[in-house]
């Protein structure tokens, strides 16, 4: 028996030190399990058990400093780099993966005094600084501001492109209104709304779209048109169903429209 390192004063095995079952290896002996270990491949089973011995252990804060110190300035080889995003092909990321409430405390901790995606202080070497000027040199989106990647070709556009869009309503927009939405109706529907969008109220126009509740262009009734400006009516393309209950409810508290929830029309 020999006296644990980690100044309990306890006794531990030989060939350990202190009660963590760290075998005390020479340099010379971790140089060559490393060299052994290099290019080894693990099967799933073995995986799966060094996945559940790392999740369970808890690194103290002093291990967590020697660690952090050791890392910093430390700079990843172009190699390392490259086998690191082959790797990463074709994963989700975080997507999906479930946290604890602590983990999840810990994140916001860390989060609150970062500004831009937790970059604040992150300096880009010269050659990622290149890689990202040749990305974003001479594209231009329609608002004037440079956007990374390359412009969308023809075939690309085509695929989500009409029926092949995944908002496809079986050709709605190119449905006509009926005769009663005419310019008249629709200058009653914004003065009856004081000409203020109703979901942000903060647009105020005489030009605001007259969206249908039920989502029925041939249904042109007071009871079942709102004003909207074009940013909001936006909005109504999606959750329908959501739209619909809400916009029913406002009419009935602001004008005392009994509407009975109607059916949506897609």
């Amino acid at each position: 028996m020999s006296i644990c390192k980690c100044g309990c004063g306890g006794n531990c095995k030989n060939f350990f030190i202190n009660h963590h079952n760290v075998r005390a290896f020479s340099n010379e002996t971790r140089r060559k399990i490393s060299v052994g270990n290099t290019g080894k491949i693990r099967s799933d089973e073995t995986k799966e058990k060094l996945r559940i011995s790392s999740s369970n252990r808890k690194v103290s804060e002093e291990t967590k400093m020697k660690i952090s110190k050791a890392a910093k300035g430390r700079s990843i080889s172009i190699e390392t780099r490259e086998k690191i995003r082959k790797k990463l092909i074709g994963r989700i990321g975080l997507r999906g993966r479930i946290f604890s409430k602590e983990t999840k405390n810990k994140m916001a901790i860390a989060a609150k005094n970062r500004k831009i995606h937790g970059h604040t202080g992150f300096k880009h070497s010269e050659i990622t600084k290149d890689i990202i000027r040749k990305k974003v040199t001479g594209n231009k989106n329609n608002l004037g501001k440079y956007r990374i990647g390359k412009p969308w070709t023809e075939e690309q556009k085509e695929r989500v492109r009409g029926i092949n869009s995944h908002s496809w309503k079986g050709g709605a927009s190119l449905t006509r209104y009926d005769r009663k939405f005419d310019k008249r109706f629709k200058s009653q529907i914004r003065n009856r709304d004081d000409n203020t969008c109703q979901v942000c109220l903060l647009n105020k126009s005489k030009s605001l779209d007259v969206h249908h509740i039920d989502y029925n262009k041939k249904n042109s009734v007071i009871e079942n048109c709102i004003a909207l400006c074009k940013k909001c009516h936006m909005k109504t393309n999606h959750n329908r169903e959501t739209w619909n209950t809400f916009f029913n409810f406002l009419l009935f508290e602001k004008y005392n429209y009994d509407n009975k929830k109607t059916e949506v029309k897609n």
